[in-house]
């Protein structure tokens, strides 16, 4: 099991993501990770208070195309993880919350289960 981000909460995602649980963000990123399009998960870098992951997500509408790169923070204690930013390739992560970086953060817990 690789360890990433250990203790990432679902509330947590949802308050980055400004989502609900039945919001398209969730589910059409949820949808992703159980089509296994997360090809690649990790840590970047990693200090005290701070993880870097990158990943990379298999484009849904050209999977022979080059996958969108998911780069993202994480700022962590010993109390908890909070998410502090994220970006995407995609022509809608450029926000922070497209269904590529829910896709990560979803898988980031399907890690720990």
């Amino acid at each position: 099991m690789v360890f990433i981000v250990n203790h990432l909460l679902l509330k947590e995602i949802f308050r980055y993501l400004n989502a609900t649980p039945s919001s398209r963000c969730i589910n059409e990123g949820e949808c992703l990770v159980n089509a296994s399009h997360i090809i690649s998960c990790g840590k970047t870098t990693e200090t005290q208070d701070t993880i870097k992951i990158q990943g990379l997500c298999l484009q849904t509408s050209a999977l022979s195309s080059a996958p969108h790169i998911i780069i993202g923070q994480f700022n962590v204690s010993q109390e908890e993880v909070v998410i502090d930013s994220f970006t995407c390739s995609c022509k809608a992560g450029c926000g922070g919350c497209c269904k590529h970086i829910a896709a990560v953060l979803i898988y980031c817990t399907r890690l720990y289960s």
